[in-house]
């Protein structure tokens, strides 16, 4: 009865450190004084994660084999076990009390040890969520400290959608004031806020940032080019103007009294439309806009980064078009 209640204290009061395992481990500072310090028996994990409002976030990604975790613990310790465990664990085979047993291997010091989770474990367990919950749970003190880690794996980049346009009001012919912002459908009595087309459910939108250019903006590579360094063009000629932000419902760039004219279907602006979320995915989306006839702007939407090598498509959203 008495472990089990230091395993629920534990689990409860589990963060992105791990703490909480009593009684601790008593070090000698070494000052003679007989003032020792006590250290939680808990150790520390890094699994590559980032902490985002309190919770833990690690980056799904398919390409990798496996995901690599190391526990360090504050004095040498022996008898180590690992484990990990899905949020839902009903109906799974091979499981123990505290999940499926993870091979580890110390260093000299037995403060250290090293892990390996196989990323076809999420991919049998991830099905029910693309924001998969997961703990990695540390048995030591032969049984007596018991350590949950939660973190989530986010597997899905973030996704949405800008609109254009133009408007004469405030300026003198022939300019225009062009306005991108982030596409919504817009709330009414039923429901009364605008749900906008951006979405990052998991680890949250990190940025997001919008680049126009007078020519194509990639080299061979595929890179965009910044005003910063531009390995393929002049960036003072090149660049037309962008911004930047974080916030979904704030997506909002404005170019006021602008000369459009020569920006047409043979020679239109190149959008690079950029988001990332805060465990590293990214996603990218490309067009090319013009100036149609007054206070109207042509939207065309391309698959990749060449502009050239696929079908393109007029649209009336670039990116996520959540209002179909």
């Amino acid at each position: 009865m008495k472990k089990l209640l230091l395993v629920l204290l534990v689990v409860a009061l589990a963060s992105f450190l791990l703490v909480g395992c009593l009684p601790g481990v008593v070090v000698d500072d070494g000052d003679g004084d007989g003032d020792d310090e006590v250290v939680s028996g808990c150790p520390t994990i890094d699994i590559g994660a980032v902490e985002v409002n309190g919770v833990a976030y690690i980056k799904g990604d398919w390409d990798e084999d496996f995901v690599d975790f190391t526990i360090t613990f504050a004095e040498p310790t022996e008898g180590v076990e690992v484990y990990i465990i899905p949020e839902y664990s009903e109906g799974f085979t091979g499981l123990g009390t505290y999940g499926l047993a993870v091979l580890t291997t110390a260093d000299p010091t037995k403060k250290v040890y090293t892990g390996r989770i196989p990323v076809e474990l999420f991919d049998e367990w991830w099905y029910w969520s693309y924001c998969s919950l997961f703990s990695i749970t540390v048995v030591s003190c032969d049984g007596d400290c018991v350590c949950s880690y939660p973190f989530k794996v986010d597997w899905d980049a973030p996704k949405a959608g800008i609109t254009f346009e133009l408007s004469a009001e405030d300026c003198c012919p022939p300019a225009e004031t062009l306005t991108i912002s982030s596409a919504f459908i817009e709330g009414t009595g039923c429901a009364p806020a605008d749900e906008y087309c951006c979405e990052e459910d998991c680890s949250g939108l990190a940025s997001w940032k919008i680049d126009i250019y007078k020519d194509v903006p990639f080299d061979d590579c595929c890179d965009p080019v910044t005003v910063a360094d531009d390995p393929c063009a002049d960036p003072v000629n090149n660049y037309f103007g962008g911004c930047s932000g974080t916030d979904c419902a704030a997506i909002e760039c404005e170019f006021a009294c602008i000369d459009f004219t020569g920006y047409d279907v043979d020679h239109p602006l190149y959008v690079v439309f950029t988001l990332e979320d805060n465990v590293g995915h990214k996603t990218e989306y490309y067009g090319t806009i013009y100036r149609d006839t007054a206070e109207s702007v042509v939207v065309t939407e391309f698959a990749n980064c060449d502009f050239t090598d696929v079908e393109p498509s007029e649209v009336d959203v670039l990116g996520w078009d959540c209002l179909q």
